[in-house]
């Protein structure tokens, strides 16, 4: 074919290759016709060749209806070359048009008398994908520009590898540019008094740093790789020297910093190219995390494209791809002679919204690909085994940034105990309870890993907590699914007993049985440590949550005090869960404070009274929020208190309606609701829906009507998701977390 003197047209990737490689390749070319109206190919047909448009007119359709005109010159996916797979779109001639074919076959047999061939084809793919990743990235950051524009900042950028743990920049270092995340993960941390904190991770297809182009404060953050890091860079000199001849840069760019800044408020990542996760065997028999990879695919599909891959399961597809299985998971991936390998790999990346890798239950070269790949490493235990790690765990990096969690898989109806043994000496950034069976506890799995967990935060208020129940109830019958929960004083306690996994029903039942007929409210004792009986409440609390720790429930949750010795909040999402809420619901002077290391803490809601900002430092995804501090209006009849003894006369009178009164618990509980009242605007964009059930008519410390107040909450919430329903901004953020809601 090469002596015909066709040669690859300029705008083919393949017109890089030099003299000799282009000559072989060529080798294996033929060229086709195509009528007007005629077909290439349609979606669903394997990829068995590529193409370079020599003239004429071909479209290219997909499903959403659009048509791309292929340039005369042009190549149809070269990577396809290397990678193979299934067509998702249409080629239809237009026009009488004529194309240069490779075929696949022909191609690969080439490769194996060539393979110098392979490595200059990859070399060349390898730069055309960097280009229309930065072309990709620039139109992201300033729109469409004019050519000049966009081939000057083509030229200017700067291409960076991180290795993982190697920093980008140091906080307080000069801020002189902003980068681009093309591929890997990174992770932004603060330094306070000589200790680092973790704040928050950054995905590929973000931005950092982006005032560093119009100012020069310096960095506020740490960022280092988690895993193998590519970025670009733009320096700010560069970027005014562009800016300079061409002043629409400056115009685009002032629109990207102005979604940079609500994307910050909302706390939502733009996510590009697919989430990486990989399961790894707690012990050397790796069945069980075989069926809960299966299961989790399966779950992880329903939020968006997922990929599941292993060594059986390449096996299995093997006849699609252009590359040998065994020599390629056996291969390091990126050894020269794994290139079609790693660049399928690297393009599913582009197809799918997640990878799921399941390693083997040992060291081999695809294990250490499935680690190295990782966003995020999920250790896959049996409840039942020995809790020290396992081979897999025990060789990762101790000091790998990689975020880890662990699934705990429980074969039996007894709850989980003992779950400290597994967190002991860890760095997990969580822990889950799984249930064989239970599609359900997958499904939150799921969500948590694709950073769409819902997330419910309960608000103290006194006797008003009870509406909690009836928000629950709402939620259950709307399938709203409920991942995390936390709250302050009786959100705490309502929040506690549903991660035990506790019904509405019966939820209803516990409270009534503990605050109704056991009457803890009218329990009095020696006014030295409190005004009531705390140990009436203790016993309340132990009963109700018995010995369980709080890493111990089948939902995650956290609760919060205050930390009155050093005036701080406190989480508690460890620990014996009795102890956390009465801590949490230990109101001052009326309750004995709760000692955690010898420090008193008290009620939560002095500092914290719906601590959404807890909630939303632990998940991207819906949170909701049930506020229960709504002002009231009521007004006193008299301009100063009567005395102690004439109310006490009063109360005691039952002909006599006793006027609105300011007793100490009231007051106490009223100022821990104060907080609450106070963080409104910043409560808002900490959340995506604020519940306000209508109970302000309903004293803090009416323990009467349990049934009631539950009604109250049940009624409001029903109403007000049905109202949801119609909102179309809340339904696709549901469906983005892989929730049909509504549910029809």
């Amino acid at each position: 074919m090469s002596d015909t003197g066709i040669r690859f047209p300029p705008r083919s990737v393949f017109s890089r290759l030099d003299d000799s490689e282009a000559a072989i390749l060529l080798g294996a070319a033929d060229e086709i016709s195509l009528d007007p109206g005629e077909s290439l190919w349609r979606p669903g047909d394997a990829v068995d060749a590529t193409y370079v448009v020599l003239d004429g007119r071909l479209e290219i359709s997909g499903n959403s209806g659009l048509t791309t005109e292929i340039p005369v010159g042009e190549g149809l996916n070269e990577l396809l070359l290397l990678t193979g797979g299934e067509r998702t779109t249409a080629a239809t001639a237009r026009d009488r048009t004529r194309l240069l074919r490779l075929r696949l076959d022909p191609v690969h047999r080439l490769f194996e008398g060539h393979p110098t061939l392979l490595h200059a084809i990859s070399d060349v793919i390898s730069r055309q994908l960097r280009r229309d990743q930065l072309g990709e990235a620039l139109e992201r950051l300033f729109g469409q520009l004019d050519r000049d524009a966009e081939e000057e900042l083509a030229h200017r950028v700067e291409w960076l590898e991180l290795a993982p743990g190697e920093a980008l920049f140091r906080q307080r270092d000069a801020a002189d540019a902003l980068f681009v995340l093309m591929e890997g993960i990174l992770a932004a941390w603060a330094d306070a008094d000589g200790t680092e904190t973790f704040l928050n991770e950054i995905a590929a297809g973000e931005t950092i740093g982006e005032m560093a182009l119009i100012g020069g404060a310096p960095r506020s953050a740490t960022v280092r790789a988690v895993k193998p890091s590519l970025l670009i860079r733009l320096r700010r000199a560069d970027f005014e020297a562009i800016a300079g001849d061409h002043p629409i840069v400056y115009k685009a760019f002032a629109e990207v910093l102005v979604e940079y800044l609500t994307r910050s408020r909302a706390g939502r990542a733009h996510l590009g190219g697919a989430r990486e996760i990989t399961l790894l065997s707690h012990g050397a028999n790796s069945e069980l995390s075989s069926i809960v990879a299966r299961e989790l695919a399966d779950s992880l599909a329903v939020i968006g494209p997922t990929l599941h891959l292993s060594v059986a399961r390449l096996q299995e597809m093997s006849d699609r791809f252009p590359f040998d299985v065994a020599q390629a998971v056996d291969l390091p991936f990126l050894d020269p002679a794994n290139a079609r390998f790693s660049t399928w790999l690297r393009q599913q990346r582009k197809e799918f919204h997640f990878v799921l890798y399941e390693a083997d239950p040992d060291q081999t070269p695809w294990t250490r690909l499935c680690i190295d790949r990782a966003d995020e490493l999920v250790i896959v235990a049996d409840s039942r085994t020995n809790p020290l790690p396992g081979p897999l765990e025990a060789s990762l990096d101790r000091d790998d940034l990689v975020q880890r969690r662990l699934v705990l898989v429980h074969q039996d109806n007894g709850s989980p105990i003992n779950t400290h043994r597994w967190l002991e000496s860890r760095r997990f950034t969580g822990h889950h309870h799984v249930r064989s069976g239970r599609s359900e506890d997958l499904a939150r799995l799921a969500r948590v890993l694709a950073k769409q967990a819902t997330g419910l935060v309960l608000a103290g208020g006194g006797a008003r907590g009870f509406a909690h129940i009836g928000v629950i109830q709402a939620f259950h019958e709307a399938g709203i699914p409920i991942d995390s929960i936390g709250g302050t004083s009786s959100g705490a306690m309502c929040s506690m007993m549903y991660a035990m996994e506790l019904d509405p029903f019966r939820l209803a039942i516990r409270n009534q049985r503990d605050w109704v007929d056991r009457k803890p409210w009218h329990k009095y004792a020696p006014p030295v440590l409190s005004i009531l009986d705390y140990t009436s409440w203790d016993r309340i609390f132990h009963d109700g949550y018995g010995d369980a720790d709080i890493e111990d429930l089948w939902i995650p949750a956290y609760c919060v005090s205050s930390n009155i010795d050093v005036g701080q909040m406190v989480v508690h999402d460890r620990g014996p869960a009795w102890k956390a809420v009465r801590a949490s619901a230990s109101l001052p002077a009326l309750l004995a404070p709760v000692l955690f290391d010898g420090h008193a803490h008290v009620d939560g809601g002095l500092l914290n009274n719906l601590p959404t900002d807890v909630m939303r430092a632990r998940t991207a995804g819906p949170i909701f929020a049930v506020s229960l501090g709504q002002r009231t209006s009521d007004e006193l009849p008299f301009d100063t208190y009567p005395s102690p003894w004439k109310l006490t006369a009063e109360k005691l009178n039952p002909l006599k309606r006793s006027a609105p009164m300011h007793t100490i618990p009231k007051v106490m509980l009223q100022i821990a609701v104060m907080g609450d009242l106070a963080r409104t605007d910043q409560r808002s964009e900490e959340t995506d829906v604020v519940l306000e059930p209508p109970v302000s008519d309903i004293s803090m410390t009416d323990f009467g009507d349990v049934k009631g107040i539950i009604r109250v909450g049940y009624e409001y919430t029903t109403a007000r998701l049905e109202a949801l329903a119609d909102d179309e901004d809340f339904v696709t953020r549901m469906q983005a977390a892989g929730i049909a809601f509504p549910v029809r």
